[in-house]
């Protein structure tokens, strides 16, 4: 009788090992998987999602600008320096500071956050279901746009930070270089961007 129990706990034991090996396995595995995941997000392709919201919606894509792209970058860090997640950082700071300190002249902007997203798409996806970030992207009074996005360690975990801003420094949209094909700067010349060209905004 004791001889079955010792080998019934020796069949348990054994069964726990190798449940905990592969469960390990399992994780490191996923683990650099995921890792790897969230680096496949990147500004530009948030950028083409967002104009192909926007044309789906009747409105005309929002052109790149350097100052938001800036101002969205250090935003990002000021998150991950200040560990915190929120529109209003701990000492006060709003996406309007980090605009002025760029330099852009604000008339209407706005910003999106999210932090942990894998893929742009996933992203967007989730800002286009939520009611707050789905205007800020479907907003007409925005003209351009700026995305950052950041790897680094926020609030304990290692993750990433995506900052959208959203812009217009006039009441009409800014001038635009013919001679540019490129209007958002993703490196694709598509139907948004040569019917910008054509209307020029008409």
């Amino acid at each position: 009788m004791q001889k079955n129990k010792n080998t019934y706990k020796l069949y348990i034991m054994l069964a726990v090992f190798i449940t905990v090996i592969c469960c390990s396995a399992l994780i490191v595995a996923f683990g650099m998987n995921f890792s790897k995941a969230v680096g496949t997000i990147n500004s530009a392709e948030i950028i083409s999602l967002t104009k192909s919201e926007r044309s789906s919606n009747g409105l005309p894509a929002l052109i790149t600008n350097t100052k938001l792209n800036d101002a969205a970058m250090a935003r990002a860090q000021h998150m991950i320096d200040n560990d915190y997640f929120s529109h209003i950082a701990p000492d006060g700071k709003t996406f309007s500071d980090f605009l002025t300190e760029e330099g852009y002249t604000i008339f209407h902007a706005a910003e999106n956050l999210a932090s942990g997203y894998s893929t742009s798409a996933e992203l967007i996806n989730a800002w286009m279901n939520s009611p707050s970030h789905r205007d800020n992207i479907l907003d007409s009074r925005f003209y351009e746009i700026g995305v950052a996005v950041l790897d680094g360690k926020l609030l304990g975990a290692d993750t990433n930070v995506i900052v959208a801003m959203y812009g217009a420094e006039s009441d009409s949209p800014p001038a635009l270089d013919l001679g540019k094909a490129d209007i958002n700067a993703d490196r694709r010349i598509d139907i948004v961007d040569l019917s910008i060209l054509l209307s020029k905004w008409g």
